[in-house]
C-alpha cells in the first residue's frame, strides 16, 4: 500500500485507491489524512486486499503512513515499540523468566518443546484431558492446576472491574501479554499474579 500510494507502482493501480478523507470534504475532521475504506456488501469484498490493506493502513501511526522512503517505512513498520514493552522489564525472578519464555514461545510447555524438536509429543502430562499442552491448556484447562487457576483468576476479578477482564482466549493475550487498555501499575498487579500462578504450579521448577 506505501508503494501504491507514494507512485512506485503504475499508475492502474493508484487508479483503484479512494482519495483522502480531506480531499472529500471541508470539515477538519480528526481522520482527515486517512484514506477512504470503499463500500463493501459482501463479506469477501470487505476482506478482498484493497479494503482490508487500507483499513490497516488508516491504523497506523501518521509518521509511519508518512514516511519518505520505502525502506524507511520497512525499518519503521519492523521495529514499532509496543505500548506494553516496557512493561516486560518491570519485574526480575525465576517467574519472570518463565513467563517471557511462554510469551516467546521457548518454554518448558510440552508444545513449545515439541515444536523444536526437543520432544516427541505435545501432550500434556500432568493431567488426563490428552490435550496438548499449550499456553491455553496450561493457563486456563489444565484440570492439574484448578486450585491455583481458582486463586489467580479471583485475583484478577479483585484487581480490576469485571467489564475489563476478557474470556477465552483473549483472556490468554491479556495473562500472556498484559492489558494495553489500562495503566503500567496495574499491569504490574497483573503481572505478579499471573508470577504467583506460575509459582504455585511449579511446573517450570520441577
Amino acid at each position: 500500500m506505501f508503494k501504491i500510494l507514494k507512485n512506485l507502482t503504475p499508475q492502474y493501480l493508484k487508479d483503484l485507491i479512494p482519495p483522502q478523507v480531506q480531499e472529500t470534504t471541508q470539515y477538519n475532521l480528526r481522520n482527515r489524512t486517512h484514506v477512504r475504506i470503499p463500500l463493501s456488501r459482501t463479506s469477501y469484498c470487505h476482506l478482498s486486499y484493497i479494503p482490508s490493506t487500507l483499513k490497516l493502513w488508516n491504523a497506523l501511526d501518521p509518521e509511519l503512513r508518512h514516511s519518505r522512503t520505502l525502506n524507511r517505512f520497512k525499518r519503521k513498520l519492523k521495529f514499532r515499540p509496543s505500548p506494553l514493552a516496557k512493561l516486560y522489564s518491570t519485574s526480575y525472578g525465576h517467574c519472570s523468566r518463565f513467563h517471557t519464555q511462554i510469551r516467546l514461545g521457548l518454554s518448558k510447555l510440552r508444545t513449545h518443546l515439541f515444536s523444536h524438536s526437543i520432544i516427541s509429543e505435545p501432550y500434556c502430562i500432568n493431567c488426563q484431558q490428552h490435550a496438548n499442552e499449550t499456553p491455553l491448556h496450561y493457563f486456563l484447562q489444565c484440570q492439574a492446576f484448578a486450585a491455583q487457576r481458582v486463586e489467580m483468576l479471583r485475583g484478577l476479578r479483585d484487581s480490576m472491574a469485571p467489564e475489563q477482564l476478557p474470556q477465552n482466549r483473549k483472556l490468554l493475550q491479556f495473562i500472556i501479554h498484559g492489558n494495553p487498555d489500562t495503566t503500567i501499575e496495574m499491569n504490574r498487579k497483573i503481572f505478579q499474579l499471573i508470577h504467583q500462578y506460575l509459582s504455585n504450579t511449579k511446573r517450570f521448577t520441577d
